[in-house]
């Protein structure tokens, strides 16, 4: 994948973070999910496009 907006990319980092708090994920898997969610955010167009739906997300 290319990035193509890396715009937004610390708010999107922060959603895949606290998405994972509120999963209850051990701290380092929060960070990872932070760190996936920001990945997947920089794909699309805008802040918005490139977010991965939860079927894409690792547990």
């Amino acid at each position: 994948m290319a990035a193509v907006d890396p715009s937004e990319v610390g708010g999107a980092f922060v959603a895949g973070y606290l998405s994972a708090i509120l999963d209850g994920l051990h701290p380092s898997d929060r960070l990872k999910r932070g760190i996936s969610v920001a990945a997947f955010a920089v794909t699309g167009h805008s802040s918005w496009q490139g977010l991965p739906t939860r079927g894409e997300l690792r547990p």
